[in-house]
């Protein structure tokens, strides 16, 4: 559990282990790779993170990006 301090309020949020530091040019590409790596994970808050993204259609925003061009769902991991 993780704790989210906003405008005076203290919020309860669900929170997964640090997967890393990514970067692209493309945005959807970006998504993608953050997503794929969140429904690989193992960590014990994958299920709260992933209820929220699909609740959200996070899937199908990073879709339709992809559908209109903005950039693609292919990509490669490199790590440094």
């Amino acid at each position: 559990m993780c704790y989210l301090y906003l405008s005076g309020i203290i919020y309860n949020v669900y929170c997964i282990a640090d997967i890393g530091i990514l970067i692209s040019e493309d945005p959807v590409a970006i998504d993608q790779a953050c997503v794929d790596l969140v429904y690989a994970s193992t960590d014990p808050g994958k299920p709260h993170l992933l209820e929220r993204i699909e609740s959200r259609n996070g899937i199908h925003t990073v879709e339709v990006a992809a559908e209109h061009g903005i950039g693609s769902r292919e990509y490669e991991l490199i790590e440094v």
